[in-house]
């Protein structure tokens, strides 16, 4: 099994973390049912 070149690990990282943080401020705003539009 080849390595992966650190930079398309580090861009798997971040849009891991883009999905959560989003998920978890969607699931937040859904919550408290008053949406915060920036």
């Amino acid at each position: 099994m080849p390595r992966l070149p650190v930079s398309q690990g580090l861009m798997a990282i971040v849009l891991v973390l883009l999905l959560v943080i989003g998920l978890g401020w969607l699931t937040r705003q859904a919550m408290t049912g008053m949406p915060l539009l920036s």
